[in-house]
């Protein structure tokens, strides 16, 4: 299964989670029917 980027089409949720956490980073990805939040923030990492 092959993991697409689609970041752009979530923009709301990115900037909902820049705005609320700590995170500096936000990345959402695709795989068939479900769908992945990457986050990073300067202590840790989430997916």
């Amino acid at each position: 299964m092959k993991l697409v980027n689609v970041t752009n089409s979530h923009s709301r949720l990115v900037l909902n989670q820049l705005e609320n956490t700590d995170a500096h980073l936000v990345k959402v990805y695709t795989a068939g029917n479900t769908t992945i939040v990457y986050t990073e923030a300067p202590e840790h990492n989430e997916i």
